[in-house]
């Protein structure tokens, strides 16, 4: 039998490494709950016990399937812990929803797409390794196919309302192939007929249910998880820090209908630099515009008195852009009337051939 002063030494060593165990793991806890929080949060708020919490386009996401709960939550947790992502998207969706989203419903499409452009391109004129450009990535011969001028002096993936129109005529072909909304985002990835074999193959007509390859599969999950984000942070636990603010520079639209032999006198007869064309025109690649017979281009020019704020704006949001700042400024206000009165060649804005440079 051991001394009673050893037999008292060894309950003190194990009574004080109990306790440093259960403080390490109290300290453990609390680390988890503090700096996940956020991930957990969509554990408690999305899923319930009876109908689908969640939708795209109108069609159910079926969460009570565990690997579909599964891939949904990996986004989420993925573009939440990127929350300068998050902030980015939402600061850009102040200048770019408001153009997209009147061309979503003229040509029918359900509003939830926009968050398509923003998992494609990010919101951003961007060209990915592949070639495909502008914010709904178009590849340059599908962007031909569905009525993009692309060409050395043009480039309308960059033209923002144009690239949209393009996009919602790919999409609502796709429906009417394949049925789904879900689908058609599905095969803005894939592509419709590859889509359909798969489909034919597996014997399945549901999205969540095919066996697709990762990347087209990620995707609808990606555009899931930011469309959530962006419209529902606060249930997400994540907050935004102050107000986003936007700042709207009215524009006018112009139709030419005329060869433009140097840009620099296009833009002398608005008495603008020409940089500014460039800027609320980025699909302008060169100096010139060679125009078909019939056919015509609508430029964006400030209205009388915004010019310098346009540039300075411009020169504003580079340099914070270099700086790794989220701030984003808005170079034009639209709204559908002026959006499909633009696109429609408003003779009243139209530069006469007579008057061309």
């Amino acid at each position: 039998m051991p001394p009673a002063d050893a037999n008292f030494r060894s309950k003190t060593y194990w009574t004080i490494t109990s306790l440093v165990i259960a403080i390490i793991l109290l300290i453990g806890i609390v680390f988890i709950i503090f700096f996940y929080r956020n991930s957990l949060t969509p554990i408690r708020y999305i899923f319930t016990d009876k109908k689908p919490a969640l939708f795209f386009a109108g069609e159910g996401v079926p969460l009570e399937d565990v690997e579909v709960k599964d891939r949904f939550l990996r986004q989420i947790y993925y573009h939440g812990s990127w929350l300068s992502h998050s902030y980015i998207f939402t600061r850009r969706s102040l200048k770019w929803f408001p153009v997209i989203e009147p061309i979503l419903r003229k040509f029918g499409i359900p509003d939830d797409f926009k968050y398509l452009a923003v998992a494609e391109s990010e919101l951003s004129n961007s060209i990915s390794s592949k070639g495909a450009a502008g914010f709904w990535q178009f590849m340059p011969e599908t962007a031909i196919q569905y009525g993009l001028n692309v060409n050395n002096e043009v480039d309308e993936r960059y033209n923002i309302e144009k690239s949209t129109v393009a996009a919602c005529k790919y999409l609502r072909f796709a429906f009417k192939e394949l049925g789904s909304w879900t689908l058609a985002a599905a095969s803005y990835n894939i592509g419709v007929q590859r889509l359909k074999d798969q489909m034919t193959s597996q014997k399945k007509s549901e999205f969540y249910y095919l066996k697709l390859n990762e990347e087209t599969t990620t995707h609808i999950y990606r555009i899931l998880a930011i469309r959530e984000l962006m419209k529902n942070p606060a249930k997400y636990g994540f907050k935004t820090h102050g107000k986003m603010k936007e700042h709207p520079l009215p524009v006018r639209y112009f139709t030419i209908d005329t060869n433009v032999s140097n840009l620099e006198g296009l833009a002398r007869k608005f008495n603008l630099q020409v940089q500014l064309i460039k800027i609320l025109n980025p699909w302008i690649l060169g100096n010139t515009l060679t125009v078909d017979s019939g056919s015509s281009f609508v430029i964006k020019v400030p209205q009388k008195g915004y010019e310098k704020l346009v540039m300075a704006e411009f020169i504003e949001d580079t340099v914070k852009k270099m700086d790794g700042e989220t701030s984003l400024v808005r170079l034009d206000t639209l709204n559908p009337d002026t959006l499909w009165k633009s696109l429609t060649k408003d003779s009243s804005n139209t530069l006469q051939k007579d008057s061309a440079p």
